[in-house]
């Protein structure tokens, strides 16, 4: 897991696979460290990358997201999304 802290103070961690699609949908992350704060669509993260971005999500982690994840709010920061991925992932875990 990497742990970071954002210039908010807000610390978050992902795991590396995280990381590595999030940086092939963000056009402007190439060269900087992400953190927890950073707000995707700063990075140029747009609504067809979303998507992209969400499909690409899907397939790394064989998970769906289910429509009530599919808001804004989710796609907002790096924490944000982190959070929806690990908790989707944990959910369909159980439900397996």
């Amino acid at each position: 897991m990497k742990t970071t802290e954002s210039t908010s103070g807000v610390s978050g961690s992902w795991d590396p696979r995280f990381e590595e699609v999030l940086r092939r949908h963000l056009p402007a992350a190439a060269d900087i460290e992400l953190s927890a704060g950073h707000e995707l669509s700063k990075l140029g993260l747009d609504s067809l990358g979303t998507i992209r971005l969400l499909l690409d999500l899907e397939e790394s982690y064989t998970i769906a997201f289910p429509d009530e994840r599919l808001v804004g709010e989710t796609f907002e920061t790096v924490a944000s999304l982190w959070a929806a991925v690990s908790e989707v992932a944990a959910e369909q875990l159980v439900d397996d």
